[in-house]
């Protein structure tokens, strides 16, 4: 008997609720948004236009919200990675992507009319889906 097993009865009740059937229960997977309708909706909420969303622009500028927005909504609603939204939004690497989703979370926190549009952005397509 080995020491690393543990005796009997624990082993017998590190089991307990256990399903050893070999049956993998699939997880619910949300849907994906894709990053056209994501930059749709944030057109229509912000009122701007597509250009605004994906233009680069390098050095010091004033908070583009409209782009950030866009890029966290790629995020959590689109479920892509960090690397595939550099390369949608022409930033030159993920890490940019990184801080500014989390520039925008803390901009939320500050201007709550900032975490509204993202919520209204994202109930969207919650209401659109249960009505599929």
């Amino acid at each position: 008997m080995s020491a690393i097993l543990g005796d009997k009865l624990f082993r017998e009740n590190a089991l307990v609720g256990v399903d050893l059937s070999g049956e993998r229960v699939e997880k619910e997977t949300r849907p994906v948004i894709g990053v056209e309708a994501i930059l749709q909706s944030v057109q229509e909420n912000f009122g701007c236009d597509r250009q605004t969303i994906l233009k680069s622009v390098r050095r010091r500028q004033p908070r583009n919200y409209v782009r950030w927005m866009a890029e966290k909504l790629c995020q959590t609603q689109g479920q892509m990675r960090l690397t595939e939204i550099a390369k949608k939004f022409n930033v030159g690497n993920y890490c940019t992507v990184s801080q500014t989703i989390r520039r925008l979370n803390l901009a939320m926190v500050e201007e709550h009319g900032l975490a509204r549009k993202y919520d209204n952005i994202s109930k969207d397509w919650t209401l659109e889906l249960i009505e599929l």
